[in-house]
Order: structure tokens, then C-alpha cells, then sequence
């Protein structure tokens, strides 16, 4: 099992949703790709590019 889907797993069984740990993971790199291009353009909007 890899690490994402360990995490994913963990974070599921905390909130105790009945999701299936697939949904779980896809939910959690969604987040993860989401919180990176946020702070891409976080970056762009400091430095002044488009």
C-alpha cells in the first residue's frame, strides 16, 4: 500500500465517512494538485506575473 493511500486511509477513518479509500485518495491528491496551484498562483500574484 503507498504512502498517499495510508494517509488517505487514516484521514477517512478520522472523519468516520463510509468512503471507499480509492474516493478517499483521489479526494486527497485533488486537494493536494488544488493547494499547490493555489500557491503557484499565490506566488505569481507576490512577484507581479500573470
Amino acid at each position: 500500500m503507498s504512502r498517499t493511500m495510508e494517509i488517505a486511509e487514516r484521514q477517512s477513518k478520522a472523519i468516520g465517512n463510509k468512503e471507499s479509500p480509492t474516493a478517499a485518495t483521489l479526494r486527497w491528491v485533488t486537494a493536494k494538485t488544488f493547494m499547490a496551484r493555489v500557491h503557484v498562483l499565490n506566488e505569481c500574484i507576490i512577484r507581479g506575473y500573470d
